[in-house]
């Protein structure tokens, strides 16, 4: 509860920083994006992390390694597939700004899709803590590559390089925790 309650506090925080240093339309760029790729996302998740979480076989590593390459395909896809349509959405909202910031944006899609099966075995054993310092991590260190991108440049740019960054980190640090 108390590292729930401290990730959406950070996330508001976050939201509040990045609003003074980055301009109004740049948000509205980025919120245009991030529909876009939760909504590739959520029309094809396949539910591997329940699965394997919930599975008999969840701790056997073969079982993980299987859901791990189905998860980087999926990962591959979607991104190959935003970027595909990153030009259409583009056009419909009469926004070309957001052509290559969802092209970008989707990278964050890909390196999710190689995150490590070890996120699936904290949940399954419900290793709270560590999960709740992999995600606040991976977010504090989007959001210091969003400030320090701010800093120098307040566009829409900082906040997309934000949600990369933190899909990096969430990524090797998956691998990392894995070992």
């Amino acid at each position: 509860l108390a590292g729930y309650g401290a990730g959406q506090i950070f996330r508001l925080a976050s939201t509040l920083i990045l609003a003074r240093m980055v301009a109004p339309q740049a948000f509205g760029l980025v919120a245009l994006v991030n529909v876009f790729l939760s909504g590739l996302e959520m029309l094809s998740d396949l539910g591997i992390g329940m699965d394997v979480i919930q599975h008999r076989r969840g701790d056997d590593p073969v079982f993980i390694n299987t859901a791990f390459i189905i998860q980087a395909g999926r990962g591959t896809i979607i991104w190959a597939v935003a970027a595909a349509l990153a030009y259409p959405f583009a056009i419909f909202y009469r926004q070309p700004a957001v052509l290559a910031l969802a092209i970008v944006g989707s990278l964050s899609v890909l390196v999710r899709g190689f995150g490590s099966g070890s996120i699936w075995s904290l949940t399954r054993h419900v290793k709270l803590r560590e999960l709740t310092l992999l995600n606040t991590g991976s977010d504090f260190f989007g959001l210091v590559v969003a400030v320090i991108w701010a800093i120098f440049s307040p566009t829409a740019w900082a906040l997309v390089a934000g949600r990369v960054a933190a899909a990096v980190a969430l990524t090797v640090a998956s691998h990392w925790i894995a070992e």
